[in-house]
């Protein structure tokens, strides 16, 4: 009864792997970039406040009501304002500021417009958030990080002599033992931000279902 045990065991701990915020609609040269991207755009969004809280984008009037979301803070926006999605407020609307509050106050990131321009003809005289910042470039690649990892995975071996010809073996195996929620990398979708009628799940790890402790007993015959 107190010998034949077995213990083994995995520990991961780790800072949160790097991602980029990623465009549908935003190609600089939307012949060209069709050719190497599927579904994907080649632009990336603008930085904006580094001090704004992650997940809180602002979209240019023109992005935000007449090409891509609409929704209610639509009424109350013209032309030249911006909408700021906090996506870590699921079920918002979203809040209409001018374009200095968007891009120096409340907003994080603010959605790159300028591939409307090539890719569905917009004005560029339209685009906010272009008129703006005045340049296609918006921020680096791997900016964000998402939220760390810690996983504990651990087995029990008990081998037991009946003859000596046969052995019984129990286990016990605990993957993720302490039941951490490891969301991993949140949604990178810059459109995911809004879904026409509340803030959705961009940049939001809340949406992703995250890790569980899962346990699995076995008993083997060994002879």
């Amino acid at each position: 009864m107190l010998g034949g045990y077995q213990v083994s065991g995995i520990i991961t701990f780790g800072s949160g792997n790097p991602y980029t915020p990623t465009q549908i609609s935003g190609n600089s040269d939307a012949g060209f970039d069709g050719a190497f991207f599927s579904n994907v755009g080649s632009l990336r969004p603008y930085n904006g406040n580094p001090n704004a809280p992650n997940g809180t984008i602002a979209f240019g009037y023109e992005a935000a009501c007449n090409q891509l979301f609409g929704g209610t803070a639509c009424n109350s926006a013209a032309p030249g304002n911006f909408i700021i999605y906090n996506t870590l407020n699921p079920g918002s609307a979203g809040t209409v500021v001018t374009s200095a509050q968007a891009a120096i106050q409340g907003a994080r990131l603010i959605y790159n417009d300028s591939g409307l321009r090539t890719s569905l003809g917009v004005n560029s005289a339209s685009l906010e958030a272009f008129n703006f910042f005045r340049t296609p470039f918006g921020i680096g690649r791997n900016t964000f990080l998402g939220p760390n990892t810690f996983n504990v995975n651990l087995g029990l071996f008990k081998t037991t002599n009946i003859s000596e010809r046969y052995k019984i073996e129990f286990r016990g195996e605990a993957t993720n033992l302490l039941n951490s929620r490891n969301f991993g990398v949140p949604d990178p979708l810059v459109e995911d931000a809004f879904n026409g009628i509340a803030v959705s799940s961009f940049q939001n790890p809340g949406f992703n279902l995250g890790s569980n402790r899962s346990l699995r007993f076995g008993l083997k015959l060994i002879f």
